[in-house]
């Protein structure tokens, strides 16, 4: 059996062997092409389309998606500036506020001083009409006393008088 099969098999390697180019290598070289043809068209260009719509869709979307980051950040820019300018307008008007009020304070201020001062005055006024009339009158009670004191001291004399001149 063991010569059985050595015999075939030498019967097939002397048949043509590795370099046998008969019509099966045509015939293999065919259907190779034929497939590449058939996969390309059925296969690989559907694909290769779906893959490049798909990098033109994300190309476009990047595109769309950067000119609007450019745009919101002009926007931004923008606004930031805006903002700044209403800060210091706001702040102007802060200081504006500020200094009308001082000016208001100050001249309820003046007002008010005035006032007291008017006030103060016509006190002073009174003050002084008052002492007036309290040193007018005790200069007459003063001169009353000093009168009822001199009239006593008369008496109180001219009776010592003419108790002497009786005695």
């Amino acid at each position: 059996m063991n010569q059985l099969f050595s015999l075939l098999h030498l019967e097939e390697v002397g048949a043509g062997g590795l370099f046998d180019f008969g019509a099966t290598l045509p015939l293999l070289a065919l259907q190779f092409v034929i497939l590449t043809v058939v996969l390309n068209g059925l296969l690989y260009d559907p694909l290769l389309n779906t893959i490049n719509d798909r990098n033109d869709y994300i190309v476009n979307n990047l595109s769309e998606a950067s000119s609007l980051i450019k745009e919101a950040s002009s926007i931004t820019e923008k606004y930031e500036l805006d903002l700044q300018s209403a800060k210091k307008q706001i702040q102007l008007d802060i200081i504006k506020s500020q200094k009308k009020q001082k000016e208001v304070w100050d001249l309820e201020l003046q007002n008010l001083q005035q006032t007291y001062n008017t006030i103060l005055r016509k006190l002073n006024v009174k003050l002084l009409d008052s002492r007036i009339q309290t040193l007018l009158y005790l200069d007459k009670k003063i001169d009353t006393i000093g009168s009822e004191i001199l009239g006593k001291l008369y008496q109180i004399l001219f009776n010592i008088k003419s108790h002497s001149f009786l005695n």
